[in-house]
């Protein structure tokens, strides 16, 4: 048998493969099992992510999170490696040509525009609102969307989330475990060109570590130049990797979210 340790790139897993269908109950040991050969023992799983807020337009976020944790964690040799999101206002610029007319609706009422002289003030955004839903009446009869001369540059306030520490973390590990033969082969769930070097390093180490591509476009030509080996995560294999509806642990029992 083959030692064979799991890394999965939850985030990246998830936006690739698994957002928008009916299969985010997916049981990752059961989905690695089925992409492996036969001989491939799986002696461990490492499961990177980080803690999601809930938004305005989806308060029960963090609470299906939590919930699929619980039905990870029922799988014995499965470890959360969790890094964190970083949350910080910032101005970025706006496109400010070819838009349609819910463009140019969804641009004046929710985005405060601002030149980029400095005079711009974010706390303003409530009375910029409140004036454009009322120049919305009049949409029909004049532009309300007028892009700025070309010499000027239009922006916004935005609050920009970015998840932190997830690829840093499975390349250490992996890299770690390399060094310290935990494995014979590995998996790395994910299509994040970052993990290269660390993949490349591991293979130099004699150790044979592949890529499980969860998404749609083909596996990042540096990871196919470095890996073992990749193959790509359909459907078909998400469909018959899903956990119970219902499931049983120590607490007791607990059953998938009903939005998913």
């Amino acid at each position: 048998m083959i030692r064979t340790n799991v890394y999965v790139d939850g985030f990246n897993l998830y936006f690739g493969c698994l957002k928008g269908t009916p299969y985010r109950w997916v049981n990752v040991h059961k989905l690695s099992s089925l992409l492996l050969h036969s001989q491939n023992q799986i002696n461990k799983i490492m499961y990177f992510t980080a803690e999601v807020s809930a938004r305005p337009g989806d308060l029960q976020q963090p609470v299906r999170q939590q919930m699929y944790y619980r039905a990870l964690k029922t799988i014995p040799n499965l470890e959360i490696i969790r890094g964190q999101f970083q949350t910080r206002k910032v101005k970025m610029p706006l496109v400010n040509n070819d838009f349609d007319p819910s463009e140019r609706s969804n641009n004046h009422i929710f985005c405060f525009r601002s030149h980029n002289d400095g005079t711009g003030d974010p706390e303003n955004i409530q009375q910029h609102i409140y004036r454009s839903a009322k120049d919305l009446h009049n949409y029909h009869k004049r532009p309300v969307f007028e892009p700025l001369p070309k010499d000027k540059t239009q922006s916004v306030y935005v609050w920009r989330t970015d998840e932190k520490g997830s690829d840093v973390n499975l390349a250490t590990h992996l890299l770690y475990d390399a060094c310290r033969d935990d494995f014979d082969a590995a998996v790395v769930v994910s299509n994040d060109s970052d993990l290269t070097e660390a993949i490349r390093l591991s293979v130099s180490l004699g150790k044979t570590v592949g890529v499980l591509n969860p998404q749609q476009k083909p596996v990042s030509t540096r990871l196919r130049a470095v890996a073992s080996f990749s193959k790509p995560i359909r459907s078909g294999v998400l469909l018959a990797s899903q956990f119970p509806d219902t499931m049983r642990d120590s607490v007791g029992e607990f059953t998938k979210p009903s939005t998913w």
